[in-house]
């Protein structure tokens, strides 16, 4: 922290820092974490002190302010906490009108935009967490707890172009969030006696047997335009993305579309489509269709969230039990490797906004750090034994549910606000209830993710991103689409001439602007 020269203005600063958390705090004279000087009753505050907090109410697990964990939040800090749930698209445009007035902004406010992110912490508007380690000592033993070299690449993925972190490390979930992969129907293969393709010939071949079985089926139906590219673009060459992509093994960064394994996986899904075997509309399937066809029986190869197998399995089985979506191992391509793309990151958590107010900042520093303590982990993750979850006879915890009901809509469990660190086991059983992903298949994805995902710009580079990056995106998606719906034929002419349009739109200037952020990273 910024040290001052002034005797006096040292001594009067001091005087507030220890008034203000002596405010804030029951009598310190106890601890239950460590080094934190919480009171004598367990807890980092008392009711007189208020912690405002905003977070987005998610679709498909409202806000609700009855929800258990908020309960035990508010009971285990000691604090009165007032959340702000923001409901809709509209979060970033009411986040922007937050900083926008510095009396109007929350204690602690709730991100999952790592670009609106670096833009306010390159304003002066969110608190560097680096500045204030020795405030929080539960963040700093939790993470401490990882190898040096895991926590390392943590921390690196939630920094800012100035090198700080402002978006504390979430804890706990890094196996199983955002993961993306191959599902594919293992039941109905199972039923025809068909394997389970290990090469893409194979899966050609059993999707030819499928289609012959099932002729109003789609066999293999890719969705979720990018996502498909990430997926399978590692089968034809090494950390292959759909966007600007570091290739860890030559140490150098790309755009994905203008790459000849890109290529490769276009001429395959067209043959695909020629045959009948994928969907016509290939990448660009929307959700209600995608999932009819599921659920009906008429596709049996995707890539997907992993835990949509459980969205999927467990009310299919209600009527039909046999029915199975399951991770699949990726096939081998043209790369000779069963690769996908690496999806497992966090891309959410709390912030501290610079409120300009040194009590409330340093409420919010102290109230962040509680929930990475031992006795937050355990309360957040799991509950209350008896009220949230029962322990069977050989130790292992399972929560209360009844019928199709889920942890995160009955309990508010792993929801926006909630997850700065839970315990791994309780978070992949909250995410995939009824239908838990085998943690095997992670070896196969690629050893990184793409950073471009987390990589933060200087003021210099986002000039040229803003400059470049929509129009070349918006080109070659829509150019790799005309492809694969048959718009327009794939040839050496085609391709070349895209490839000129993309370097015309300033592709290059953008490479250059990935690269020297990197360095600057490394």
């Amino acid at each position: 922290m910024k040290m001052f020269t002034k005797r006096g203005l040292a001594l009067a600063l001091a005087i507030v820092m220890v008034l203000s958390l002596a405010a804030c705090t029951s009598n310190p004279s106890s601890s239950t974490a460590g080094e934190a000087p919480w009171g004598e009753d367990g807890k980092p505050f008392t009711k007189d002190t208020t912690v405002s907090i905003v977070v987005g109410s998610h679709a498909s697990w409202p806000y609700n302010a009855e929800w258990k964990m908020w309960q035990y939040l508010i009971e285990g800090s000691g604090a009165t906490v007032d959340v702000d749930a923001i409901v809709g698209s509209d979060y970033a445009t009411k986040i922007n009108l937050m900083f926008a007035d510095s009396d109007s902004l929350p204690d602690l406010l709730h991100m999952d935009d790592k670009q609106l992110l670096d833009q306010h912490a390159s304003a002066g508007g969110l608190i560097a967490i680096d500045d204030h380690l020795d405030e929080m000592p539960n963040y700093t033993k939790a993470l401490n707890e990882y190898d040096p070299e895991v926590r390392a690449g943590l921390e690196r993925e939630r920094k800012s172009a100035d090198g700080k972190v402002y978006w504390p490390v979430v804890l706990g979930t890094g196996t199983v969030q955002n993961a993306q992969g191959w599902l594919y129907r293992k039941d109905i293969l199972e039923k025809h006696n068909l394997a389970v393709p290990k090469t893409l010939d194979e899966l050609v071949s059993v999707c030819r047997e499928l289609k012959k079985l099932y002729p109003e089926s789609y066999p293999f139906c890719p969705r979720g335009g990018g996502g498909v590219y990430t997926i399978f673009g590692p089968m034809f060459q090494p950390y292959l993305d759909y966007t600007f992509y570091y290739d860890f093994t030559d140490e150098t960064w790309k755009f994905g579309p203008m790459e000849n394994g890109t290529r490769e996986l276009v001429e395959f899904m067209v043959m695909m489509q020629k045959e009948g075997l994928a969907h016509p509309n290939g990448t660009i399937i929307d959700t209600t269709t995608f999932d009819e066809y599921v659920t009906t029986g008429k596709l049996f190869f995707t890539n997907h969230y992993l835990v949509r197998q459980s969205y999927y399995n467990v009310p299919m089985q209600e009527t039909n039990p046999e029915f199975e979506f399951m991770a699949m191992v990726p096939p081998t391509a043209t790369r000779g490797e069963q690769k996908m793309g690496k999806t497992t990151i966090v891309r959410s958590g709390l912030t501290i906004p610079n409120t300009k107010n040194e009590a409330r900042i340093g409420n919010a520093i102290r109230f962040l750090d509680y929930m990475y303590s031992d006795t937050a982990k355990e309360l957040l993750s799991w509950g209350k034994e008896g009220e949230t979850y029962n322990v069977d006879a050989n130790g292992n915890k399972a929560f209360i549910l009844e019928g199709e009901e889920t942890v995160q809509l009955k309990y508010g469990a792993a929801t926006s606000g909630l997850l700065q660190r839970v315990d791994e086991l309780a978070y992949n059983e909250i995410v995939a209830s009824g239908s838990p992903i085998d943690p095997a298949i992670f070896e196969y994805t690629e050893d990184n993710v793409n950073p471009s995902k987390w990589l933060s710009f200087n003021d210099e580079e986002r000039a040229v991103y803003n400059q470049y990056f929509d129009a070349v995106s918006n080109y070659a998606s829509e150019w790799l689409d005309k492809f694969v719906l048959g718009i327009e034929p794939l040839t050496d002419e085609t391709w070349n001439a895209g490839i000129e349009q993309l370097k015309k739109l300033g592709v290059n200037e953008l490479l250059e602007i990935y690269n020297s952020a990197w360095e600057r990273v490394k």
